[in-house]
């Protein structure tokens, strides 16, 4: 069980902390119960406690009991950080090849009133694939792994036959009669959220006006130039 190899390292924290703890005792002010005279429980176990409390930001897995749509596999794993949760990932969803990885794209490390959670995207050749995000949320108790993992049924379209992204945006600027100024961001695949399709290849561009209500993001497909999606900021 994965538990029995993550929580060693627990615990030797724990201890290390309460050692550090015991050192300064003597620059610590005294609790209240203890001045009160309260001998219930010793100041290891307190310790213990406060440290229990902000660990994996405190939160059991038995609050995360309902329904939970993308949900591939929860288990009593304690996880303590990102290289672990991408171990426990790669249990819970099998790659099809050398191609694809998984990349560390976001975390809740610095949000401790959410979840602790890893984001990891799916990339096939480098590139990062849109909308094929996977969660691996971490508990005082357990681990959840969430994700679209139909992704992994679909084909992926060769990032090497493709068209100059000036020349894509010319012609999805001729179909579209925009002639707006697009900044270049960056090339992706796009995952539309359904299996046993292929994901396109894309160029992604800004159309940046300083107004929210005409500022939109488009996808516009790096073979044939046609647009593949389009997000106003309005709605982000």
């Amino acid at each position: 069980m994965l538990r029995k190899k993550y929580v060693r390292p627990i615990a030797i924290v724990l201890t290390a902390a309460a050692l550090f703890s015991g050192c300064n005792a003597k620059d610590t002010v005294p609790s209240s119960s203890m001045t009160a005279g309260n001998t219930t429980g010793s100041s290891e176990e307190e310790h213990e406690t406060e440290i229990t409390g902000t660990f994996n930001h405190g939160h059991s897995i038995t609050e995360a009991s309902g329904n939970r749509p993308y949900e591939i596999k929860r288990s009593d794993d304690v996880l303590t950080n990102k290289d672990q949760a991408l171990e426990y990932l790669k249990t819970c969803v099998e790659l099809p090849g050398k191609d694809f990885e998984f990349v560390l794209t976001d975390t809740s490390e610095n949000d401790p009133g959410a979840y602790m959670w890893y984001e990891f995207t799916l990339s096939y050749k480098d590139f990062i694939v849109m909308n094929a995000e996977f969660r691996v949320i971490t508990f005082t108790d357990g681990t959840i792994c969430e994700g679209r993992s139909e992704v992994l049924t679909c084909t992926f379209a060769d990032p090497t036959d493709v068209i100059d992204k000036d020349e894509a945006l010319k012609i999805y600027a001729g179909n579209y009669k925009d002639d707006r100024e697009y900044k270049y961001l960056e090339k992706i695949y796009y995952f539309s959220g359904k299996g046993n399709n292929e994901c396109p290849f894309v160029y992604k561009f800004k159309y940046d006006c300083g107004n929210d209500l005409e500022n939109n993001t488009i996808l516009i497909n790096a073979k044939t130039g046609d647009m593949i999606g389009c997000w106003p900021d309005a709605i982000d």
